[in-house]
């Protein structure tokens, strides 16, 4: 689960910044009841300022470090 790799320290040695953010985010929507699903890319990289190229380079780190 996103909240259980944010407290790994070996996965975040390897990890960017753009990928923790990722992470953060999921952790918080977790937290507010939602997943990352329940909202569009857009809506999401304006909710926590950042910007689509790094939110969707978070998002693919992410899915090739779980593959």
């Amino acid at each position: 689960t996103a909240q259980s790799k944010i407290f790994n320290p070996d996965f975040l040695a390897r990890t960017s910044p753009t990928a923790k953010t990722v992470l953060l985010i999921e952790a918080l929507l977790k937290d507010e009841g939602h997943s990352r699903e329940d909202f569009s890319e857009k809506e999401l990289y304006q909710r926590f300022f950042t910007t689509s190229k790094q939110f969707r380079r978070g998002m693919k780190e992410l899915r090739s470090v779980s593959d």
